[in-house]
């Protein structure tokens, strides 16, 4: 059915069924999982994940993503040391945003982060 979706449990986003998904929506769904993965590891609770817009940039495509989340102000920090363990080198930090939410060290965070791939690597690829 075209108009079906699936919805990530843990994070906001819905992606097409199944039978609909293209190899950018796997991607995607690849990376999101990641990160939530990651997150939790450290504790962290992410409450929105939405995918940007994609663009070249140079000899690269770029592939954003604004991302929500909430916890303990050292967790968070020790989470987003761990990206480069988690997404690889080619991850980038692009707007960052982090509120108080009270006692106890928790806190708010509000960024942007955007991959870069090789747009020779996409080239010939089918669906993308």
């Amino acid at each position: 059915v075209d108009s079906a979706l699936y919805i990530c449990p843990a994070i906001n986003l819905a992606l097409p069924a199944a039978g609909r998904l293209s190899l950018h929506d796997v991607f995607r769904s690849n990376l999101m999982g990641a990160l939530d993965r990651s997150a939790s590891r450290y504790g962290i609770f992410l409450t929105s994940m939405t995918p940007g817009p994609r663009r070249q940039v140079s000899v690269f495509e770029e592939v954003s993503f604004g991302v929500i989340g909430n916890g303990n102000y050292l967790q968070l920090c020790r989470w987003m040391l761990d990206f480069e363990q988690t997404l690889g080198g080619s991850a980038t930090i692009t707007d960052f945003e982090m509120k108080t939410a009270g006692e106890g060290g928790k806190v708010f965070l509000t960024f942007n982060i955007a991959l870069y791939r090789p747009i020779q690597l996409l080239e010939g690829t089918h669906g993308f």
